[in-house]
């Protein structure tokens, strides 16, 4: 579950010996010698690291890392998390982490600057039939789109808001897709067809946290209610709208568009359309004269989702409920 993981320690070391065995330990060679920075970025696969990027300062520790990728990297040699990954692994990566650290430092002891909390599925179909039928999740008061990401559009990835002060973004992305294209051409044939990833990115928690603190059972108990809650249930699908007996076609699918855009938004594709010459001026100012007769009718159609939203609804719930099985409560 857990990937993309920031933490911070605070003057890590207590001397100057051992803060220079941990350098060699974990091959800190490269430095900036202005700001007196060590990191690991240099090293070609990270490999005696297990794929964990460290980066030191004069008084401060960062590591980075996927909790998910570390597991199979310790069991495979391989990183990667397009697999499973439940919580009860998690504490068992955890533990490896926290041995391997020990002689130098306490990680479980680090503060929790970022993390992720995300799962895989696999669809039936490409999951990129299944992304464009994510609409909103209804977040307490709060409606969140969800739209597809200019920024990472070559993965097939969609999500809430990522502006610079959203605490928590809502990411769902074709695994498949983007585990192939990072991986080298020896590696693609192991990577399964049509893995859907979604996932929870805390960019900045809103709880101030140590790192043992994720691995409590209490705290899993909770983040496993809220993934339930946010993906399961306030999750909602774009959906389609059972054609009303005497409307036209043209009618029903203006109110589809209606559906998906609101009233306004539709009236503003067909403005688009007309400046880009795709309509004439009369078909224009007819059509919205429909969109104005038919949008009151909108509330009283029977809506249904299609079989891929369905799907995705199920496979989400049934992974909830795989890692609340094995979560070691």
């Amino acid at each position: 579950m857990y990937d993309n993981i920031r933490l911070l320690l605070k003057n890590p070391f207590t001397d100057n010996q051992t803060r220079d065995a941990f350098c060699t330990r974990f091959e800190l060679e490269t430095k900036n010698e202005k700001l007196n920075i060590y990191h690991n970025k240099g090293c070609s696969n990270l490999s005696q690291n297990k794929g964990i990027f460290l980066k030191l300062t004069e008084n401060n520790l960062t590591i980075r890392l996927s909790l998910h990728k570390f597991y199979n990297y310790d069991l495979y040699g391989k990183p990667f998390n397009y697999n499973d990954f439940s919580f009860k692994d998690a504490k068992k990566a955890a533990e490896k982490l926290r041995q391997m650290f020990e002689p130098y430092i306490d990680i479980m002891q680090a503060t929790v600057k970022e993390y992720e909390v995300g799962a895989n599925v696999i669809t039936s179909e490409n999951p990129e039939l299944y992304l464009k039928e994510l609409k909103q999740m209804n977040v307490y008061t709060k409606v969140l789109r969800i739209e597809e990401d200019i920024y990472y559009k070559e993965y097939q990835q969609y999500g809430t808001n990522r502006d610079k002060d959203k605490r928590i973004i809502y990411i769902f992305y074709n695994k498949t897709f983007e585990a192939r294209s990072k991986a080298k051409e020896a590696d693609r044939s192991n990577i399964p067809e049509n893995v859907l990833r979604f996932e929870k990115d805390n960019r900045r928690p809103v709880e101030k946290i140590k790192f043992k603190r994720m691995f409590e059972n209490d705290f899993i108990q909770l983040t496993i209610k809220e993934f339930k809650q946010r993906f399961a249930n306030d999750l909602e699908y774009k959906g389609i709208l059972k054609k009303p007996e005497n409307m036209t076609k043209t009618e029903y699918n203006l109110l589809c568009l209606i559906h998906e855009k609101g009233a306004d938004g539709a009236k503003a594709h067909l403005k688009n359309d007309l400046y880009n010459g795709i309509i004439k001026k009369s078909c224009y100012y007819e059509t919205l004269r429909i969109i104005d007769k038919i949008s009151g009718v909108l509330p009283t159609v029977e809506i249904t989702v299609t079989r891929h939203a369905a799907e995705l609804n199920n496979l989400i719930i049934s992974k909830i409920n795989f890692f609340h099985k094995y979560c070691l409560f």
